[in-house]
């Protein structure tokens, strides 16, 4: 990649035969929420730059020694990004120019053939930010009939008072596929057309009912990458993810309603991933108590995770009870898979395989407007009967966005102790355990603890006539406790303005790379740790089964708060 003058070129050779120069067979376009692809198929690879102009600005693909093969007339786009899209047959090949807005950013890039599907492409996306820093566009949304999931999670909320569970339900249905991936393709049945407009029936099927509001993670015929949806799941602070796809399978005779959601072993390598580092970990539980440390954080995702998993299972259940009495197909069961668009802990998740398109009485149901509607009934008849019996699980502090964490209780702990440690009230503890007997607790038990509005307080200043025992009292902690964290001998000597530490500091995260010869006990015993804890930490099955080069993840084990 080089600059010329104010032009990027970019010079891309794919591997291919050296033989006729490509040809221009199609060029398509979509708008998607915040950019727009233009996809131009070729016939054969070759060479192929891009460059951009001004005055009007513009955008220029030219592949030397090509030619069209399509329609050359003007392709309107007609969205705040991209006018159009102009052929130029040139004595040096043959140019294709965008005809631009203003003057935004651009990334182009090749995409190798699939035999028997897809021939060579370049794309070219165009998004709203200017070159040269100034200010952006939005797409247009229009002819989509719907607004853009990212519009949708900023909007005001209805007020709640109408809603049955005493909030709204924010359901993120997420149709599979779009744009440039059609998805499974029989008897002129795109897969990405089938879950566009199933879920666009479902939003409209559950915003009827009260107390819902649907976020689609696509609106439109365009591209969406498997991490951009989960993102704008979490984005709109959504209750249920529901993601929507058609099923084929080798044998015609395969057919009927397949529900997925997230396997143990998918769940263990996104906790692993995930728990590489704590501020991203830190993102995926919603926010961290100040007072947490990793292996608090650990807990916060660990007890997150079985929740999402239990409560996936109970709302693929609720969807399995009801598949043949309201869709007329078959249910094939609920399965555990590692697909990546469930890897949540934000939220309950189920992946819906809405029939068979190698099936014909499937493609019957799937290829009309009444199949695809009894569809999203089922669908949004299945959520609400979910939801009005599992309702209390939307007021689940573990889910709220306050910051956290999970503590452990200890022998001779009790609730006061517990609670003025962390500066929150009995009542608050009580409340966000939902503890019908607040005098028994049991060592081990797992408290989730959220944080009031104000911080509990890391540090003290010692003021005139206060005692060490007075200090540990006030905060809920022992004495020799705070003795030992701020190296004090003589609890009877404090000096007035002497600054206390309360709890201690987070434990770095350490890097282990495995050396030759290595075992992971020895490894352990380097850190200080358990063979059970660093084997849990990085999620080893086999851990006599260490490589080379093997990069572990080691959290040194604290005595302090947090369980």
């Amino acid at each position: 990649m080089r600059r010329i003058g104010n032009a990027l070129l970019l010079v891309a050779a794919l591997a291919g035969s050296a033989g006729a120069a490509p040809q221009v067979t199609a060029i398509r376009h979509w708008t998607a929420p915040d950019h727009t692809r233009i996809v131009l198929d070729l016939s054969a690879s070759g060479a192929w730059r891009a460059s951009t102009r001004d005055g009007p600005e513009r955008i220029v693909i030219d592949i030397p020694g090509g030619g069209f093969d399509c329609a050359t007339g003007p392709l309107a786009v007609g969205d705040a990004l991209v006018q159009r899209v102009r052929c130029n047959t040139l004595r040096q090949g043959a140019q294709v120019v965008l005809d631009l807005e203003d003057g935004y950013r651009y990334r182009a890039f090749a995409l190798a053939a699939i035999p028997g599907t897809k021939p060579v492409r370049v794309v070219v996306d165009v998004f709203p930010e200017r070159r040269d820093g100034g200010a952006s566009a939005t797409p247009s949304n229009a002819g989509t009939g719907t607004t853009p999931a990212a519009e949708r999670a900023a909007s005001p909320a209805p007020a709640a008072a109408a809603s049955p569970f005493g909030r709204e339900v924010v359901i993120v249905v997420d149709p599979g596929h779009g744009g440039e991936d059609p998805g499974a393709v029989r008897d002129r049945l795109r897969e990405k057309d089938i879950t566009l407009d199933v879920a666009r029936r479902l939003e409209r099927s559950l915003e009827s009912r009260p107390g819902f509001r649907v976020v689609l993670t696509r609106s439109g015929d365009y591209t969406v990458g498997l991490a951009k949806r989960r993102d704008l799941a979490a984005s709109a602070a959504g209750d249920a993810f529901i993601s929507i796809h058609c099923n084929t399978g080798p044998r015609r005779s395969a057919r009927g309603v397949e529900l997925f959601y997230l396997s143990p072993r998918g769940a263990s390598s996104r906790r692993v991933q995930a728990l590489a580092d704590l501020e991203n970990a830190a993102d995926l539980v919603g926010g961290v108590h100040p007072a947490a440390d990793a292996e608090a954080v650990r807990l916060v995702y660990d007890e997150r995770l079985a929740k999402v998993m239990q409560r996936s299972y109970r709302m693929a259940l609720r969807m399995h009870s009801r598949t043949r009495h309201l869709t007329g197909l078959p249910s094939r069961g609920i399965k555990r898979a590692a697909f990546a668009v469930c890897k949540t802990v934000a939220m309950p998740a189920v992946l819906v395989e809405v029939g068979f398109l190698t099936n014909p009485l499937d493609r019957e149901v799937l290829a009309t407007p009444a199949g695809r509607q009894k569809l999203a009934d089922w669908l949004a008849e299945s959520l609400d009967a979910y939801f009005h019996k599992y309702r209390r699980t939307l007021d689940d502090p573990l889910f709220s966005t306050r910051d956290k964490l999970v503590y452990r209780v200890r022998r001779g702990d009790n609730l006061t102790l517990i609670a003025r440690r962390y500066g929150i009230s009995v009542e608050d503890l009580v409340s966000a355990n939902d503890l019908q007997r607040a005098d028994r607790l049991a060592v081990g038990q797992r408290l989730v603890v959220v944080a009031d509005a104000t911080p509990a307080p890391r540090e003290h200043t010692v003021r005139r006539g206060e005692t060490l025992s007075g200090i540990a009292q006030r905060y809920g902690l022992e004495t020799a406790d705070l003795a030992r964290l701020n190296d004090i001998r003589r609890h009877n000597r404090l000096l007035v303005g002497q600054t206390l530490r309360l709890r201690p500091e987070a434990p770095q995260r350490i890097e282990h790379v495995v050396r030759r010869g290595e075992t992971l006990s020895e490894i352990a015993q380097r850190y200080g740790l358990s063979v059970r804890d660093l084997a849990s930490d990085n999620g080893l099955s086999r851990p006599d089964r260490l490589r080379v080069g093997q990069r572990l993840v080691v959290t040194p084990r604290g005595t302090g708060e947090g369980g």
